[in-house]
């Protein structure tokens, strides 16, 4: 429970006063007060299914679209995700659940997902109560516990698609491992008919993002899958102590006396069995990934509390080593908490253009020529970028006219840029990540100022992520 407050402190002070990226400020734009025929079109567009966008519309209608009113809903979720872990007083042992809970609040990306206006803090939430489904079905096959997975099952899907290969795992063992009485349980199924609906409909947009022409990922390579490894962990810097613990319990608990005996609990195998779904759904993703351009380490969310309930079982087998493995593993999670803290750079995104609008806005624009240099920019749809662009500049009450810019690929923005840019009171923002392939920037790096010296140009990225936002006669220099 110390570990719990401790965190929970943590979370709530940490990162709550940082600037909006730019995946928060689409959220902003969704979340924003549209017609709902509006709203369901934008859920359209997105790559993402639209629960999430739901619930932040419904939180903004409430509570407004400030920074922090837009990360609400994620602060709420981040804090009631380890406390899941302590729900099922019958499905496992409370030391169990404890460490679990401990684990979950320790875990640091959900430091950075507190205050994030994103879906990952709602995913994980739902992630920690599909869990708890599962392995309640798999210790008591029923229809009501079908229905209460699948109806958790729903929820995840509708707010991450990469939890439905989570679901897939899951269903097969199910099928496996319940055979007749889990095929008795397929009215269950009907609670599905949603989520089907909605990826029926989204289908055709997803077709688009899934083409590998506009993919902003690579396949994945050695060192991708340990950061994929890392971030399930935590981080990369306990990622091999707390692998080394594992097997070395592993191994001390199958030769200890007993074993098969414990094995035979009750609970024991369900626990054990949602702990090997998750496994198998995290490997296929991995898989997949090894050939497809489709994943950044973020995805992976839903697979988190399965994979941190095999820690919690692990170290809690019954032994010698059991009171010192615990304190270990708490810990070194603790000690990858206290490294997202003490990083200044992890706790705010390099990837927003917030300052760069408050700069804009001091140089009184009135047009903002925009370009924001992705693989994606050829199938976004143009008023959604402009919504985007201005985003801050309509939150100050300030009017904007925004012009998008799509370069086509293997030409030179520079010059299309300050052509779009001669009217009157034109300023020019363009932002991209120099990691990301596809980038018009490593071809043609930003040269406006160079080809035109009227113009002055300010850099609010650092290292490979460029926010450039240029003015003609603007405020003074920023340091």
């Amino acid at each position: 429970m110390v570990v719990l407050m401790l965190t929970a402190l943590v979370r709530i002070r940490i990162g709550y006063d940082r600037p909006l990226w730019f995946d928060e400020v689409w959220t902003g734009v969704l979340a924003g007060p549209t017609s709902w025929l509006a709203f369901l079109h934008d859920c359209y567009l997105e790559a993402s299914p639209p629960l999430y966008y739901l619930v932040a519309r419904t939180s903004a209608a409430i509570a407004g679209e400030s920074n922090a009113a837009l990360r609400l809903p994620s602060v709420a979720f981040a804090l009631a995700a380890p406390l899941v872990a302590l729900l099922p007083v019958r499905l496992m042992e409370r030391d169990t659940r404890l460490l679990w809970c401990g684990l979950v609040a320790a875990w640091a990306p959900g430091l950075w997902f507190t205050h994030d206006a994103r879906p990952y803090a709602m995913l994980l939430f739902l992630a920690m109560l599909n869990t708890l489904a599962f392995a309640a079905l798999l210790r008591k096959t029923g229809t009501r516990n079908a229905v209460l997975w699948i109806g958790s099952a729903s929820l995840l899907i509708l707010t991450h698609y990469f939890a439905g290969f989570l679901i897939l795992a899951q269903g097969c063992l199910y099928l496996v491992y319940g055979r007749k009485q889990a095929v008795r349980t397929w009215p269950a199924l009907l609670v599905l008919l949603p989520v089907l609906g909605w990826m029926a409909f989204h289908a055709p947009r997803m077709q688009q993002f899934a083409n590998p022409e506009f993919a902003a990922y690579h396949p994945l390579r050695a060192l991708d899958v340990q950061r994929c490894l890392g971030f399930i962990i935590g981080s990369q810097f306990i990622m091999w102590p707390v692998l080394g613990l594992m097997t070395a319990l592993a191994i001390a608990s199958l030769a200890a006396p007993g074993v098969r005996t414990r094995l035979r609990t009750e609970a024991e195998p369900g626990l054990w069995l949602t702990t090997i779904a998750t496994i198998a759904g995290f490997s296929l993703v991995i898989v997949l990934a090894t050939f497809r351009p489709i994943l950044v380490p973020r995805y992976l969310t839903p697979f988190v509390p399965g994979m941190l309930l095999a820690l919690a079982l692990t170290v809690r087998r019954p032994g010698r080593l059991q009171g010192s493995s615990t304190f270990i593993l708490i810990a070194l999670f603790l000690f990858s908490l206290g490294l997202w803290v003490l990083a200044p750079e992890r706790n705010e995104s390099r990837y927003n253009f917030q300052y760069a609008s408050d700069f804009l806005m001091k140089a009184k624009t009135t047009r903002l020529v925009f370009f924001w240099d992705h693989p994606t920019l050829p199938i976004e749809d143009r008023s959604q970028l402009q919504r985007v662009a201005g985003f801050f500049f309509t939150r100050a009450g300030k009017k904007v006219e925004v012009d998008p810019v799509f370069v086509p690929r293997g030409v030179d923005p520079n010059p299309m840029l300050l052509q779009h840019a001669d009217a009157p009171g034109s300023a020019i923002l363009w932002i991209y990540d120099g990691a990301v392939r596809g980038t018009a920037a490593n071809t043609y790096p930003p040269a406006l100022s160079r080809l035109n010296s009227d113009w002055r140009c300010e850099d609010f990225g650092r290292r490979r992520i460029k926010i450039i936002a240029c003015t003609q006669h603007g405020p003074p220099k920023v340091a």
